[in-house]
């Protein structure tokens, strides 16, 4: 027979616990699991509409992300703007991250890998709102290379070639090392045309890109290919930003300047050495031995039509958010595509 404590005592027993470790218990118990983001394939954003029940004062949102990464998160409703926090309460080296706004935005770097909770606060109104979300590549940090030790015997050479002084350059190797003419030696004529050649191939390249032309180029260990134009299609401004590493790079497009959210993403290009490119559908793309288009998909947030495509064992991508069906989508991105393979590199 089971022995039943008397009441007074099992009361005592529960206040021997301390009372952060009965809190801690209490609210894993009642504490719901954040509700994930799911990002689509290859995106970088999605957005979840947010409708508390009465009575809950927030919701936690769950996001996996890497350290170096730079989030960007917006929640908007009809009313004010919303409060909320974004904590990585697990990550290793990121548990003092804390992250706060009662004006419905914030953005900034992630001090480390793992899940990122996003807790949003309900309004006075208990009105719905839209919380969307950008995760934004990790930047590749320049790192400078280490030069190698020198050998003491060279140490001693270079030290006794110091104090030698430098021999007269006879006038044969003089001429040798003459360097090629600058800007300011040659002729008006051939700097005028050298100014114009320059300014054609600037204008070569659709507005949107020229700004950060130069640094992707720059970055970017694969070709650069960008279309020869903005599809017509797109009847709103654009504004591209990027980087690139050794393998390739990416390049966002978006409607506004310092784009944060969903709703003013366009697309992006990218183009990556040694990966495969895969889609819905095979496609022919002149120039490209394998290319594959993918349709509208929405999940828990839509992504626009995509077309993939190899050329010289670089995957190349364009993600851009169309009006029209699929098949009109297909057929501009195949343009584009091609446009962008006949220009050749940037």
């Amino acid at each position: 027979m089971p022995m039943r404590l008397p009441v007074p005592f099992a009361a005592a027993l529960l206040l021997a616990v301390p009372p952060a470790v009965r809190a801690d218990a209490v609210a894993a118990q009642k504490a719901p699991a954040p509700v994930p983001i799911r990002f689509s394939a290859r995106a970088t954003s999605a957005s979840v509409a947010v409708a508390l029940r009465p009575g809950e004062r927030s919701r936690e949102y769950g996001i996996y992300a890497h350290a170096g990464q730079v989030m960007s998160v917006a929640l908007t409703s009809r009313g004010a703007p919303g409060a909320f926090s974004v904590a990585c309460p697990r990550c290793r080296g990121g548990g003092a991250f804390r992250a706060f706004s009662q004006a419905g935005r914030w953005s900034g770097p992630l001090p480390a890998t793992g899940g990122y909770v996003v807790r949003v606060a309900a309004t006075e109104a208990g009105e719905r709102m839209t919380l969307a979300v950008v995760i934004a590549p990790a930047r590749p940090a320049a790192s400078p290379a280490a030069a190698p030790a020198a050998h003491p015997a060279s140490r001693a050479t270079s030290t006794q070639a110091a104090r030698q002084p430098a021999p007269k350059p006879s006038p044969a190797r003089a001429a040798s090392t003459t360097l090629p003419p600058t800007p300011s030696t040659l002729s008006p004529a051939a700097q005028r045309a050298g100014a114009a050649g320059a300014a054609a191939a600037a204008a070569r390249v659709p507005q949107p890109f020229r700004a950060m032309l130069a640094r992707v180029r720059h970055e970017s260990g694969v070709p650069l290919l960008l279309p020869g134009a903005i599809p017509a299609e797109v009847d709103r401004p654009l504004y591209a930003t990027g980087h690139g590493n050794a393998r390739g790079y990416r390049i966002t497009l978006a409607h506004v300047p310092d784009c944060e959210a969903h709703a003013c993403s366009a697309g992006y290009l990218d183009a990556e050495r040694g990966r495969r490119v895969s889609g819905r559908q095979r496609v022919r793309v002149a120039g490209s031995p394998l290319a594959f288009f993918t349709p509208t998909g929405c999940g828990a947030s839509c992504s626009a039509p995509r077309i993939d495509w190899m050329k010289d064992g670089v995957a190349y991508g364009v993600e851009l958010s169309l009006p029209g069906n699929d098949a009109h989508h297909r057929a501009v991105l195949t343009r584009l595509a091609e446009s962008a393979i006949r220009a050749g590199a940037r």
